[in-house]
């Protein structure tokens, strides 16, 4: 392979760059101890991220001391530094700093209220407090019972405010009077008597209102606000500059922006009216109700409108000052967030999105369809407009609430799939500075080092770089774009911000939205799953490509094949292109339904896209026709058009159970062959792959295929590029991606002239294949198949020693053993709860007991003229206790908590014996803030008990986290009968994915190990240890050791192990396995079933 160097020890650049969470007091020493760590394992940088636990102040001296603290010590270790522009997050408010600045740019929301009233009646509508932007009665077409918007009457000066609580207060003035009188919460209300005679009518409101209760501050930042989101750079961006500008670009790569967009459920900006009239000259107060009701074209125009002025505002008003303020000063500038349309991101260096966040197991058609309908989940969406744009890099997010069982395979499952979608950087979510206390439920895991297969992160981190360096070099072969119904998506009130939700009010329309996405999805779904890539094309972007000689040409990406799926809608400026494009010799295919809306200055729309496609009758009614109805074949017209062609599928009442789709397929397949299949050997289709074929500079190509399911799949490889003329010059390398390694593989050239390797592929195993010219290669036209592939192949001279899994290995943890306390019996100010609870906070616990209908210890507090509040009275006077039992007293035995377990002053007693504080030690079990005490000398056997007394003074005090008992001895897991049980340490293990004997809460490295008799040693070379009775859902890391010599790790599938026949000899000899897990059974006491796909009780 050229390029080796590059591939086999990738630079920072490609390597993994985590969410970096400062989450405490981020002590020097532990910092330093962490950055060597990433830099052992091979990361290449972190993302700076303060986040909820922070105990330093965040934006003060002390932050950016911090800061530049670590910068430099990430500079000595060739580690590139992120920074993280918000905390914690949506980005956009400086930490809540911005609305200080700027009050008017707090967020608000649009809330609508309407009420039906016959002639004669009376109106009352309560709105929420806040500025009414419309409010008017509209009169029901008795011939239609459709509202007349255009002869609604104004109401506005109706509506007045209203006190809505009344208020009793024991206090008063004077000596005279000690009761008074006082109302609260105001609200708007509109009254309004209909007039008598008059037929029915319905009453609307429109009312702009602030954002309350939203996390972290209580509200959050309007990011249309140009004037705040200059402050928000100013408070955050030009101080970063003014500390570690001298580290610019050399060690700070860039910035990174998360989440920022509109809230609720209709978005609103007070700031779209004004853009609107004067862009389009709209009224957009007004026209509120053709947002939530259909009006036909005006609807569709004011939806566009309203739509596209929110993209620009966000594009040109956030993004494009962000960017700009980036360049200025050499950095690039990375955006995670909810786009309008594609081109929200058109200012990002390197887009982003946030994707991959299961466990092993989901199909790959789950996968495609739970991210099919969102501009940040999706990968395709980001990669597709990265080509587009020429961006050389695509950023995801990924692994944020996969939970703490979530393995090292699970992982490189989820990147196979990124990559092979065209992501080639990885944003791990998240490394944690420490997982103390409650900060451990911050959407987790952290896949740092606190997790017990952090001593083999470095396989990931090697894999990961190899694969982004392929993902990186040279440019993805595809000739299909598939356009995006944006405009059609807007005209049906779809919101961009949560998934194209409907937001509006009319059931049909929403039914039709939920159409059109669906058929959408369905073409995509169906060029997925028969192996044909193609790219996402905005419209907007569309309509600044060039186009020549029947190609669409945008930065990277050129396109043969246009599609388009069913829309209602399309701007002219994109439907001029889409004509020059066919009339230059390019193909376009329409499926289901032609635009028919008017939503700019082009009239006529209808009849214009059905004279140019030649459908015979207008698609308005036969896509939306009753699915009832009985299908008819799909007619197809195919039109030459100039030198290119425009075929026309039509597909009534949509493309589900619709023949038109399978129609539209063949289509493909004979306006645009496919160079890469992979087959079955008995010519079946596979569908559980993915994969990328990508052109790379000299004469080469790449193709990476990932099988995403967990079936062994026997294959053959199906090229038909341009290298197959090359025949006897073509050489056909695999690259093992975990060595760096590449080994050149035997090839048959089919007498059709394309070339077939045989591959086989263990479950969610992936390769990839590096196809070059090569001077003087030795052909393997004359081969009929490739046995195994490098990554699986046994050499000639190789045996094989097969060991069952089933058989009694001898069993021995690599650590203390642990037993959970994760529930206990709560007194509080010496009434005893009736049931159990679990660590968390004091109010959690409360909000428990109270469900069961327990009584509280309650505080009213009442200022001047407010209504009474009830709280928790505090100081609340808590006793916490759990039982376990001592069945065999061990020979060490001691009780672990994290420093932050417990909220509040508290005192720890096991048996009625005092725990002081000092007697507490440092004792690293997964996090540096894990404390531990010997408790040996206070066991009993028979019952234990642990007592916590705890002081509760704030809602968030209290047990929070588990408490645990750890030492060298077995463990029975408790249940609602009987608690945990300390036993003998069983001595027997299996090879299993489920926990082993004794063990169920350990979190850690077992070992096991048995011997196996050689009467002489073998002659082979080499030899293999294959495992009978495999756990197929075994998914963890595991490393064989023959006679003390490591035959590696494996830390997925395929778990094959394999040595040098020089160190076996005759007699018996040793071999083990050890098996390292995840801290789900420690942390949450749970176990990941992956046939059911869910957590159980261990």
């Amino acid at each position: 392979m050229r390029h080796q160097p590059k591939y086999a020890q990738p630079s920072s650049a490609y390597r993994i760059q985590p969410f970096w969470f400062w989450n405490g007091e981020m002590d020097d020493r532990e910092l330093e101890r962490q950055i060597r760590e990433m830099a052992d394992k091979g990361l290449g940088g972190f993302f700076l991220c303060p986040r909820q636990g922070l105990q330093i102040p965040y934006l003060s001296d002390n932050w950016f001391e911090k800061v530049r603290f670590v910068t430099d010590l990430a500079a000595k270790r060739n580690l590139e530094v992120w920074l993280y522009d918000e905390y914690p997050y949506p980005s956009g408010i400086a930490g809540g700093e911005v609305l200080l600045h700027h009050p008017d740019a707090k967020h608000k929301l649009l809330a609508h209220r309407s009420v039906p009233i016959s002639g004669g009646g009376q109106a009352q509508l309560d709105l929420p407090w806040g500025q009414v932007l419309y409010a008017k009665a509209v009169p029901i077409s008795p011939a239609t019972g459709a509202p007349v918007w255009e002869e609604a009457v104004d109401l506005r000066s109706r509506v007045g405010n209203i006190q809505t609580e009344q208020v009793f207060q024991k206090t008063g003035l004077t000596a005279y009077n000690n009761k008074r009188f006082f109302t609260y919460n105001p609200q708007k209300q509109l009254r309004w008597l209909a007039p008598a005679g008059s037929g029915p009518w319905e009453v609307h409101a429109f009312v702009e209102e602030d954002v309350s209760d939203f996390k972290y501050y209580g509200t959050f930042v309007d990011p249309l606000h140009k004037d705040a989101m200059r402050t928000f750079i100013e408070l955050t961006h030009q101080r970063y500059a003014d500390t570690l500008g001298d580290r610019m670009p050399s060690t700070v790569k860039g910035m990174f922006t998360d989440e920022t967009g509109l809230l609720g459920h209709l978005p609103w900006s007070p700031v779209i009216a004004g853009y609107m009239k004067e862009k389009f000259g709209t009224d957009l107060h007004e026209q509120l109700p053709a947002l939530l009701y259909d009006m036909g074209d005006q609807s569709a125009k004011v939806r566009y409108q309203y739509y596209q002025a929110i993209h620009e505002l966000l594009r040109d008003n956030y993004h494009r000052q962000v960017h700009d303020w980036c360049e200025a000063h050499n950095l690039q500038y990375i955006a995670e967030v909810p786009s309008v349309r594609m081109s929200t991101q058109r200012y990002s260096h390197i887009p982003g999105l946030d994707s991959a966040h299961e466990k092993l197991g989901r199909s790959l058609e789950w996968i495609l369809d739970r991210y099919a309908h969102s501009f940040r989940y999706n990968p395709k969406m980001m990669t597709s407009l990265a080509r587009q744009l020429g961006r050389e890099r695509v950023l995801v997010e990924c692994f944020h609430s996969v939970g703490w069982s979530m393995t090292l395979q699970d992982a490189k499952w989820m990147i196979d799939r990124l990559a092979a979608l065209g992501v080639n950087m990885f944003n791990f979510h998240a490394f944690y500075y420490t997982t103390d206390g409650l900060t451990k439920h911050d959407a987790p895991p952290s896949q740092f080092l606190q997790n017990p297969y952090w001593p083999h992160f470095g396989l990931l981190a090697d894999y990961t770089a190899r694969l982004s360096v392929l993902m990186s070099e040279g440019r993805m072969k595809t000739d299909l774009a598939v356009l995006y119904p944006t405009a059609s998506i807007w005209a049906h009130m779809g919101n961009p911000f949560h998934e194209f939700r409907y937001c509006g009010e009319d059931q049909e329309e929403a039914r039709r939205l939920q159409q059109l996405k669906d058929d959408w999805h369905a073409m995509c779904k169906m060029l997925t799953l028969h192996q044909r890539d193609y790219d996402h094309l905005d419209s907007e972007i569309l309509a600044e490509a060039q186009v020549d000689q029947g190609r669409i040409r945008l930065g990277q990406a050129e396109y043969s094949v246009l599609i388009l799926p069913p829309m209602s809608a399309l701007e002219s400026e994109a439907w001029d292109v889409i004509r020059r494009f066919a009339e230059s010799g390019g193909t376009v295919i329409a499926v289901g339904l032609l635009p028919y809306q008017t939503i700019d200055a082009r009239t006529g729309v209808e009849e214009e896209t059905l004279a140019w496609f030649g459908a015979e009758r207008p698609t308005s009614r036969t896509y939306w026709a009753d699915s009832a109805a009985e299908q008819e074949l799909p007619r197809i017209v195919d039109r030459q058009i100039g030198r290119g062609r425009a075929y026309w599928i039509e597909a009534q009442h949509g493309l589900k159970d619709n023949e038109a789709i399978h129609a539209f397929l063949r289509i493909v397949e004979r306006t645009s062959p496919a160079l890469v299949r992979l087959e079955h050997a008995d010519d079946s289709a596979v569908r559980s792959f993915l994969i990328q074929h990508r052109e790379l500079p000299d004469e080469a190509e790449l193709v990476f295929l990932s099988n995403q399911e967990g079936e062994h799949q026997a294959t053959r490889f199906i090229y038909k590029g341009a290298l197959c003329s090359l025949r006897n010059s073509l050489s056909v390398e695999l690259l093992d991606l975990v060595t760096g390694e590449t080994k050149g593989i035997p090839y048959t050239a089919l007498e059709d002239g394309s070339v077939e390797v045989s591959l086989d592929f263990a479950p969610y195993e992936a390769h990839a294949l590096y196809l070059s010219s090569r001077e003087g290669a030795e052909s393997a036209s004359d081969s009929t198949a490739l046995t195994l592939p490098a990554s699986t192949q046994r050499p000639q001279n190789h045996a094989v020693f097969q060991l069952d899994c089933l058989a009694d290995w001898e069993l021995a943890a690599e650590r203390d053993n642990v037993l959970r306390l994760g529930e206990f019996e709560l007194t509080v100010n010496g009434a005893k709860a009736p049931v159990k609870v679990q660590p968390k906070t004091f109010i959690d616990q409360v909000a428990d007991l109270a469900a069961q209908g327990e009584r509280l210890p309650l505080h009213f507090r009442q200022p001047f003229g407010i209504p009474m509040e009830a709280r928790v009275q505090y100081p609340a006077n808590c006793r916490y206790e759990a039982e376990f039992i001592v069945e065999e007293l061990p020979p060490t035995c001691k009780l672990l908590m994290e420093r932050g377990a417990i909220a509040g002053n508290y005192s720890i007693r096991i048996n009625g014996h005092l725990l002081p504080s000092n007697s507490f030690e440092q004792d690293i079990y997964y996090d540096y803030l894990n404390r531990s005490c010997d408790i040996l000398p206070y066991l009993e056997s028979g019952h234990n008990q642990v007592c916590i007394e705890v002081e509760a003074a704030e809602d968030w005090h209290g047990v929070v986290n588990t408490i645990y008992i750890i030492g060298d001895f077995g463990v029975a897991a408790g249940s609602a009968e009987q608690p945990a049980r300390i036993i003998t340490k069983p001595g027997v293990g299996h090879v299993t994915g489920t926990t082993q004997p004794g063990h169920p809460y350990y979190a850690g490295t077992v070992r096991l190990s048995q011997t196996f008799h050689l009467h002489k040693v073998p002659q082979e070379e080499t030899f293999e240890i294959a495992f009978a009775n495999w756990d197929p859902h075994f998914h963890d890391c595991a490393e064989v050791i023959v006679n003390g010599t490591s035959l590696g790790v494996r830390a997925w599938s395929p778990y094959r192990f394999a040595g040098s026949a020089s160190i076996l000899h005759e007699g018996d000899n040793e071999v083990a396995i050890r098996l390292t897990n995840t801290l789900i059974g420690m942390l949450e006491g749970k176990r990941f079933d992956y046939a059911s796909h869910q957590l159980h009780d261990v």
